[in-house]
């Protein structure tokens, strides 16, 4: 059993999204965005990654690169209390592929319609930015592959409980106790 404030000892902050939900989120925005195959967008570090595809073929990486916080206030209530939490999140994409600059720019301009955005709000992400696209390559396997760089920055607020107990429950608690 967790503490709660009455019992003293840390308080576990319970609830928010992990980074394995988060990128969940993204996945599915940057697959609407671009038309890509759902397979062909993947996150950046895998710990077994899928074959590279084709030079021929247009895919992406992407990955959280930074949470950095924002603000942070406890909302207490009858019985209860929230933490509210704001961070900036830092997302890096890499486009590769002879369209890997198209697939770039439908990003960052599907971005600006707010219809595309509902599955971030619904996920309690907001879209604050995109940055410049930036050309580069890689050498894979001898070659030389196109790749096209953005970085988006995405806002994410959570609700998370904490087990405070205010005065009025413990008043209950002694009343239920008499």
């Amino acid at each position: 059993m967790s503490n709660n404030s009455a019992t003293g000892g840390p308080l576990a902050v319970e609830g928010g999204l992990s980074r394995e939900a988060l990128e969940d989120v993204i996945h599915d925005l940057l697959a609407g965005l671009t038309g890509l195959e759902g397979a062909l967008i993947r996150p950046r570090y895998q710990p077994k990654p899928p074959p590279q595809p084709k030079p021929e073929v247009d895919w992406c990486a992407f990955g959280i690169t930074e949470a950095a916080p924002e603000g942070t206030q406890l909302i207490q209530g009858d019985g209860a209390a929230v933490l509210h939490s704001q961070a900036s999140l830092t997302v890096a994409l890499s486009f590769y592929g002879p369209g890997g600059d198209v697939l770039a720019g439908r990003v960052r301009a599907g971005l600006q319609i707010a219809q595309n955005r509902e599955g971030l709000r619904a996920a309690g992400l907001a879209y604050v930015s995109a940055g410049a696209i930036i050309a580069g390559a890689e050498l894979v396997g001898g070659s030389w592959l196109p790749r096209f760089d953005l970085t988006l920055t995405l806002r994410q607020a959570e609700a998370l409980a904490v087990a405070i107990e205010n005065l009025a429950c413990g008043r209950h608690q002694l009343i239920a106790n008499s």
